[in-house]
């Protein structure tokens, strides 16, 4: 059974109708209800929501409710991202390694000595390197986001040559989900 790791972007178009995405979102959902596949937020979710305005982290939370079969899986501790309290667990040194590698690729001005975009942008690195962590964590088939980032073919090559992730959009999600339940 194919197991799907959802980025932020992708619950924010399972829950917000009218995005590019929301038929292919809630397809795969739909997938997971019937016991076809299964899906997974990580926790990076939760620390994306503080910056969402409150209507839109409202609709993001109820779509999820809707979405029994959805569980959350847990990414590293992570000095400048992650919270005390939260639910992030310390990191064996294989994911430390690989979390490294993550962030050299999401993050590449960080690792090449450069600064920029500011504190929004940091951190909405951090959380790509978080989500894709926990992805790798729980060892899912295929990342799926929607992230211009992300899908950059560089991008999507380097993180599945030297970390194992396929990171996918919602319709390669689609079509593959499809393709193995036949």
């Amino acid at each position: 059974m194919l197991r799907f790791t959802l980025d932020t972007t992708c619950v924010i178009h399972g829950a917000q109708k009218d995005q590019r995405y929301s038929p292919h979102i809630n397809e795969l959902a739909e997938l997971a209800r019937n016991g076809q596949m299964h899906l997974a937020i990580t926790t990076a979710f939760a620390v994306d929501q503080e910056t969402a305005p409150a209507d839109k982290s409202q609709n993001n939370l109820e779509w999820l409710s809707q979405q029994p079969l959805i569980e959350t899986i847990s990414g590293p501790w992570m000095v400048g991202y992650s919270s005390i309290d939260g639910h992030e667990e310390l990191a064996t040194p294989e994911i430390a390694a690989v979390m490294k590698v993550i962030q050299e690729i999401v993050m590449p001005d960080r690792y090449a000595g450069k600064v920029s975009g500011g504190e929004k942008k940091r951190r909405r690195k951090l959380s790509d390197a978080q989500h894709l962590t926990a992805h790798f964590k729980a060892g899912y088939d295929a990342f799926v986001t929607d992230d211009p980032d992300m899908l950059a073919p560089k991008r999507r090559e380097a993180l599945r040559t030297r970390t194992g992730i396929v990171v996918v959009n919602p319709v390669e999600a689609i079509e593959n989900a499809r393709q193995q339940i036949r």
